[in-house]
């Protein structure tokens, strides 16, 4: 009698666990073919998009071309060009509409209400024409878990509740700002091929908008012992990089990893965690108890890469809406700029007879990248100037 009670309780029991397994939505998520970003399908007001899954955007972001097709907005009010937080890109936030008010927005059988939201021209400023918008995890959530599954590409939403914590998960603490963004503080031990080791405990963004693993600004302690060793650092445009590992908590250790160095300012961090480091994990957002929980997959690392760049000489910044400039030169032992005569704020006309601007480089790159050797015609202090560059192509890498 109590070997059937006993059959009897074990398979109550396991049908429960199969019926809350089957309960869990998979909401399926893809890598776009060109940029490699992450898009989910989202409905807003009962119009389905595809959106970029960003966790560094602080408020939902509509393109024109789809916001037009759920306006006109119910009792919206329009806050104004910009945010006071523009200095990070201001030829893109100028350019958006700021809105409060509530949208319907719903992913996979969860529904919420956005606030907030902007309108602006995604598609063209972010050059991801796949894109209706972008999202995060909504800010107003106080009673999920946010599963981001990278082992079979989906995203799961259950309620805090509900979920079950794995002793091989790392928990560690999970922060939103006032504008929604989210961090995490974390124990990192460093490592670069060339011998350097860093040491870090700080907090750090998250954002699976970008491609980095771990990155830092130049003015960080972590990038100025970094920067020793300059010479062996890949050049690219507005950053560097090492290869080597990345220790987390002491439990996990990271193989074939990218420590970056940023030369530009974030409006929001000194530091951050992006794609090519969250692709290891399962990763949990528990929205309820602030806990982001991370568990390495047996599934083998495949580097989410853009393209493969070649202009790490110097680093540019656009001028007007389309034209280009050169921002910094490269500070590495025998750049080819530096040889070549460049200077900061030279206006780049063309490229062996190519017209450049801001997305020469992507729309031409096929054309740009392989050349050795790149004639420019330039504009500087009111007066033409042709200068050749002898480009260094054993430092082009695929990122």
């Amino acid at each position: 009698m109590m070997r059937k009670l006993f059959l009897c309780c074990f398979a109550i029991a396991f049908l429960c666990s199969c019926a809350q397994e089957i309960q869990k939505e998979k909401i399926p998520f893809t890598f776009t073919p060109e940029r490699k970003l992450m898009s989910v399908p989202v409905t807003i007001q009962g119009v389905t998009g595809n959106f970029l899954f960003d966790t560094g955007a602080y408020v939902l972001g509509l393109d024109t071309t789809f916001a037009a097709k759920i306006a006109p907005y119910d009792s919206i009010r329009q806050q104004g060009k910009g945010y006071s937080r523009s200095d990070y890109a201001p030829e893109i936030t100028s350019m958006m509409n700021g809105y409060d008010g509530l949208l319907k927005v719903q992913i996979g059988n969860y529904c919420f209400k956005a606030e907030r939201f902007r309108v602006g021209d995604f598609r063209e400023l972010l050059q991801i024409p796949e894109f209706d918008g972008l999202m995060g995890i909504p800010d107003s959530d106080s009673l999920n878990v946010w599963e981001v599954n990278f082992e079979e590409n989906y995203i799961s939403i259950i309620t805090a509740d509900s979920f079950q914590i794995d002793e091989k998960i790392l928990t560690l603490p999970l922060r939103l700002d006032e504008y929604g963004f989210t961090f995490t503080t974390l124990p990192v031990t460093i490592r670069t091929k060339q011998g350097v080791e860093v040491k870090s405990e700080e907090e750090y963004l998250i954002d699976t908008g970008s491609y980095t693993d771990i990155l830092f600004l130049n003015d960080t302690e972590e990038a100025k012992k970094l920067n020793t060793q300059n010479d062996s650092a890949y050049w690219l445009h507005d950053y560097h990089f090492w290869e080597g590992e990345i220790n987390v908590c002491g439990r996990v250790k990271l193989d074939s990893a990218r420590v970056y160095v940023y030369d530009f300012p974030l409006s929001n961090s000194k530091r951050s965690l992006g794609m090519n480091f969250f692709k290891r994990f399962n990763v949990f957002f528990d929205m309820k108890n602030r806990q982001l929980y991370l568990k390495p997959i047996k599934k083998k690392f495949e580097r989410i890469k853009f393209m493969k760049r070649g202009w790490g000489d110097f680093s540019l910044k656009r001028v007007g809406k389309y034209d280009v400039a050169i921002d910094r030169i490269c500070d590495y032992k025998d750049n080819p700029a530096i040889k070549a005569g460049f200077q900061v704020d030279d206006k780049i006309l063309t490229i062996n007879g190519i017209d450049i601007h801001s997305n020469s480089f992507i729309e031409d790159e096929d054309i740009l990248m392989p050349a050795k050797t790149w004639n420019c015609h330039i504009y500087r202090n009111g007066k033409f100037l042709n200068l050749t560059l002898h480009r260094n192509l054993d430092r082009q890498i695929e990122d």
